[in-house]
């Protein structure tokens, strides 16, 4: 729940439900992992209770065939591969949906019994994926730094310009 808590604005005690939000309700789940035996927990909103957001709620993912062309070029080019995967990668990402949840234990008996509005996206809302694909691709493409670009053929797929330790740039 530590992790999770950024997604929450807890409402004042007493608070109703804000208009047009919709009041829905969440639950923990527990899961253990088949190979490591680790134990994971993931607190997830009932999102099949609200009605489709206006936006789009599909995310892509990148191709198979994208994957494979990838690893080919960099075989043959003697170029790096980097991969990385994001903890808790939703609740980085804002979210549209306007959603209010009654806490409960899991949150401190302090915020027992009040109404939160959930201000990021959560497993369990349908547009959570569109919120956290949209999120990520505005950061590559937005932060300088990053120097990332997105690759016109597959737009999961992305890149950003390097140079060998013989000084070409690939």
């Amino acid at each position: 729940m530590k992790n999770c808590s950024k997604a929450f604005e807890m409402l004042l005690e007493g608070s109703r439900i804000p208009v047009g939000h919709t009041h829905i309700k969440c639950h923990l789940i527990f899961d253990v992992k088949h190979g490591s035996l680790e134990r994971k927990a993931r607190y997830v909103v009932g999102g099949h209770m609200t009605a489709p957001p206006a936006s789009i709620t599909y995310a892509s993912v990148v191709s198979r065939e994208s994957v494979r062309i990838a690893f080919v070029l960099a075989a043959l080019n003697g170029l790096e591969i980097e991969v990385a995967d994001i903890g808790n990668a939703y609740l980085n990402a804002p979210t549209n949906e306007k959603i209010v949840i009654t806490c409960g234990l899991e949150f401190g008996a302090q915020f027992k019994g009040r109404l939160a509005k959930i201000v990021r996206a959560q497993y369990g809302l349908k547009g959570s994926s569109q919120a956290w694909r949209s999120h990520l691709a505005k950061v590559l493409l937005e932060d300088e730094n990053l120097g990332f670009h997105m690759c016109k053929a597959d737009n999961d797929v992305w890149y950003r310009p390097a140079i060998k330790p013989d000084g070409t740039k690939y």
